[in-house]
């Protein structure tokens, strides 16, 4: 578990949010302010017109359009404490936010599953999850619908891991927002069901997994955060999204693997995005790192 070392110098000192004009998106700043104002981190505003939205012959006032619509909510967010800037660019929507994102140096997007421009609605199968299998950069999605923690305070941050170095790439990410908003980390394994035959082969890899993330939270105990391992049996979304509730967060990677099954995107991770009615931190397993090895470092 010596990847979960790598937490310390990282900081959440610029946050981008992706907003297409509608009503939907713009429901992700309530926690723009819940994550940026307790960091003093920086917000990027970002709106990108695609070539549908542009009438050639009103190009110009879409753009003043966009950015007025940007100003508005950068005063909102100023009046908040929160220092923030906007910026309007042209193109394929999730190409540019990431580039744009990747160049701006930024530590985390943010954005909502789903939007509600006239011509393209921002959902899953749309903009997010170009973004999500796309950017190298944390994605946080929120849902449109979803509240703020009671009070405020999220109260868990759950880090799914199944048994895969792979997927525990997340936990320093998981740690670190936990560090930041004072929240528990609960790295959260689900038991799977099946033939009897594999059993044998599970209980090492779950003893395995044991001993790894009994090390994690003595080491992140030892860092003065709350840690805990915790077990679940059967379905590996539906019981993750059974044991979160309205106080707490998810951190995610976007592959992974069981030896059984492989948590990737379009399985896991996607039904937690789809379903669940809290946050859901992506962090996308970088190429490099292989079923062997947890070496992620936040940017």
């Amino acid at each position: 578990m010596a990847h979960v070392l790598l937490l310390n110098g990282w900081m959440l000192k610029k946050i981008l949010v992706a907003l297409d004009g509608s009503p939907n998106a713009a429901r992700t700043l309530p926690w723009v302010r819940h994550y940026a104002a307790r960091e003093r981190a920086q917000v990027l505003l970002l709106r990108v017109l695609t070539p549908q939205d542009l009438n050639q012959s009103m190009v110009g006032d879409e753009r003043r359009s966009a950015q007025e619509y940007l100003q508005g909510l950068e005063r909102e967010l100023n009046y908040n404490g929160v220092p923030c800037t906007t910026l309007v660019r042209q193109g394929n929507p999730a190409r540019v936010i990431v580039r744009v994102a990747e160049r701006e140096r930024c530590d985390l997007i943010l954005m909502s599953t789903r939007g509600g421009s006239a011509v393209k609605r921002w959902v899953l199968g749309g903009v997010t999850e170009q973004v999500l299998r796309l950017s190298p950069i944390p994605v946080l999605v929120v849902r449109s619908r979803t509240l703020l923690p009671r009070q405020g305070h999220v109260r868990r941050v759950i880090v799914p891991v199944d048994g895969s170095r792979l997927a525990e790439v997340a936990i320093p990410w998981g740690a670190r927002l936990a560090k930041l908003l004072k929240a528990k980390v609960v790295l959260l394994h689900v038991y799977p069901a099946g033939e009897a035959g594999l059993r044998h082969r599970r209980q090492e890899a779950f003893d395995a997994l044991n001993v790894r993330m009994a090390g994690a939270c003595r080491m992140l105990k030892g860092r003065g955060q709350r840690a805990a391992f915790n077990v679940q049996r059967g379905d590996a979304a539906e019981r993750i999204l059974a044991f979160a509730d309205q106080n707490d967060l998810i951190v995610t990677t976007t592959h992974g693997f069981g030896g059984f099954k492989r948590w990737i995107f379009g399985s896991v991770a996607e039904k937690l995005i789809r379903d669940a009615s809290i946050p859901v931190l992506v962090y996308k397993t970088p190429a490099q790192v292989s079923p062997g090895e947890s070496s992620a470092r936040p940017a």
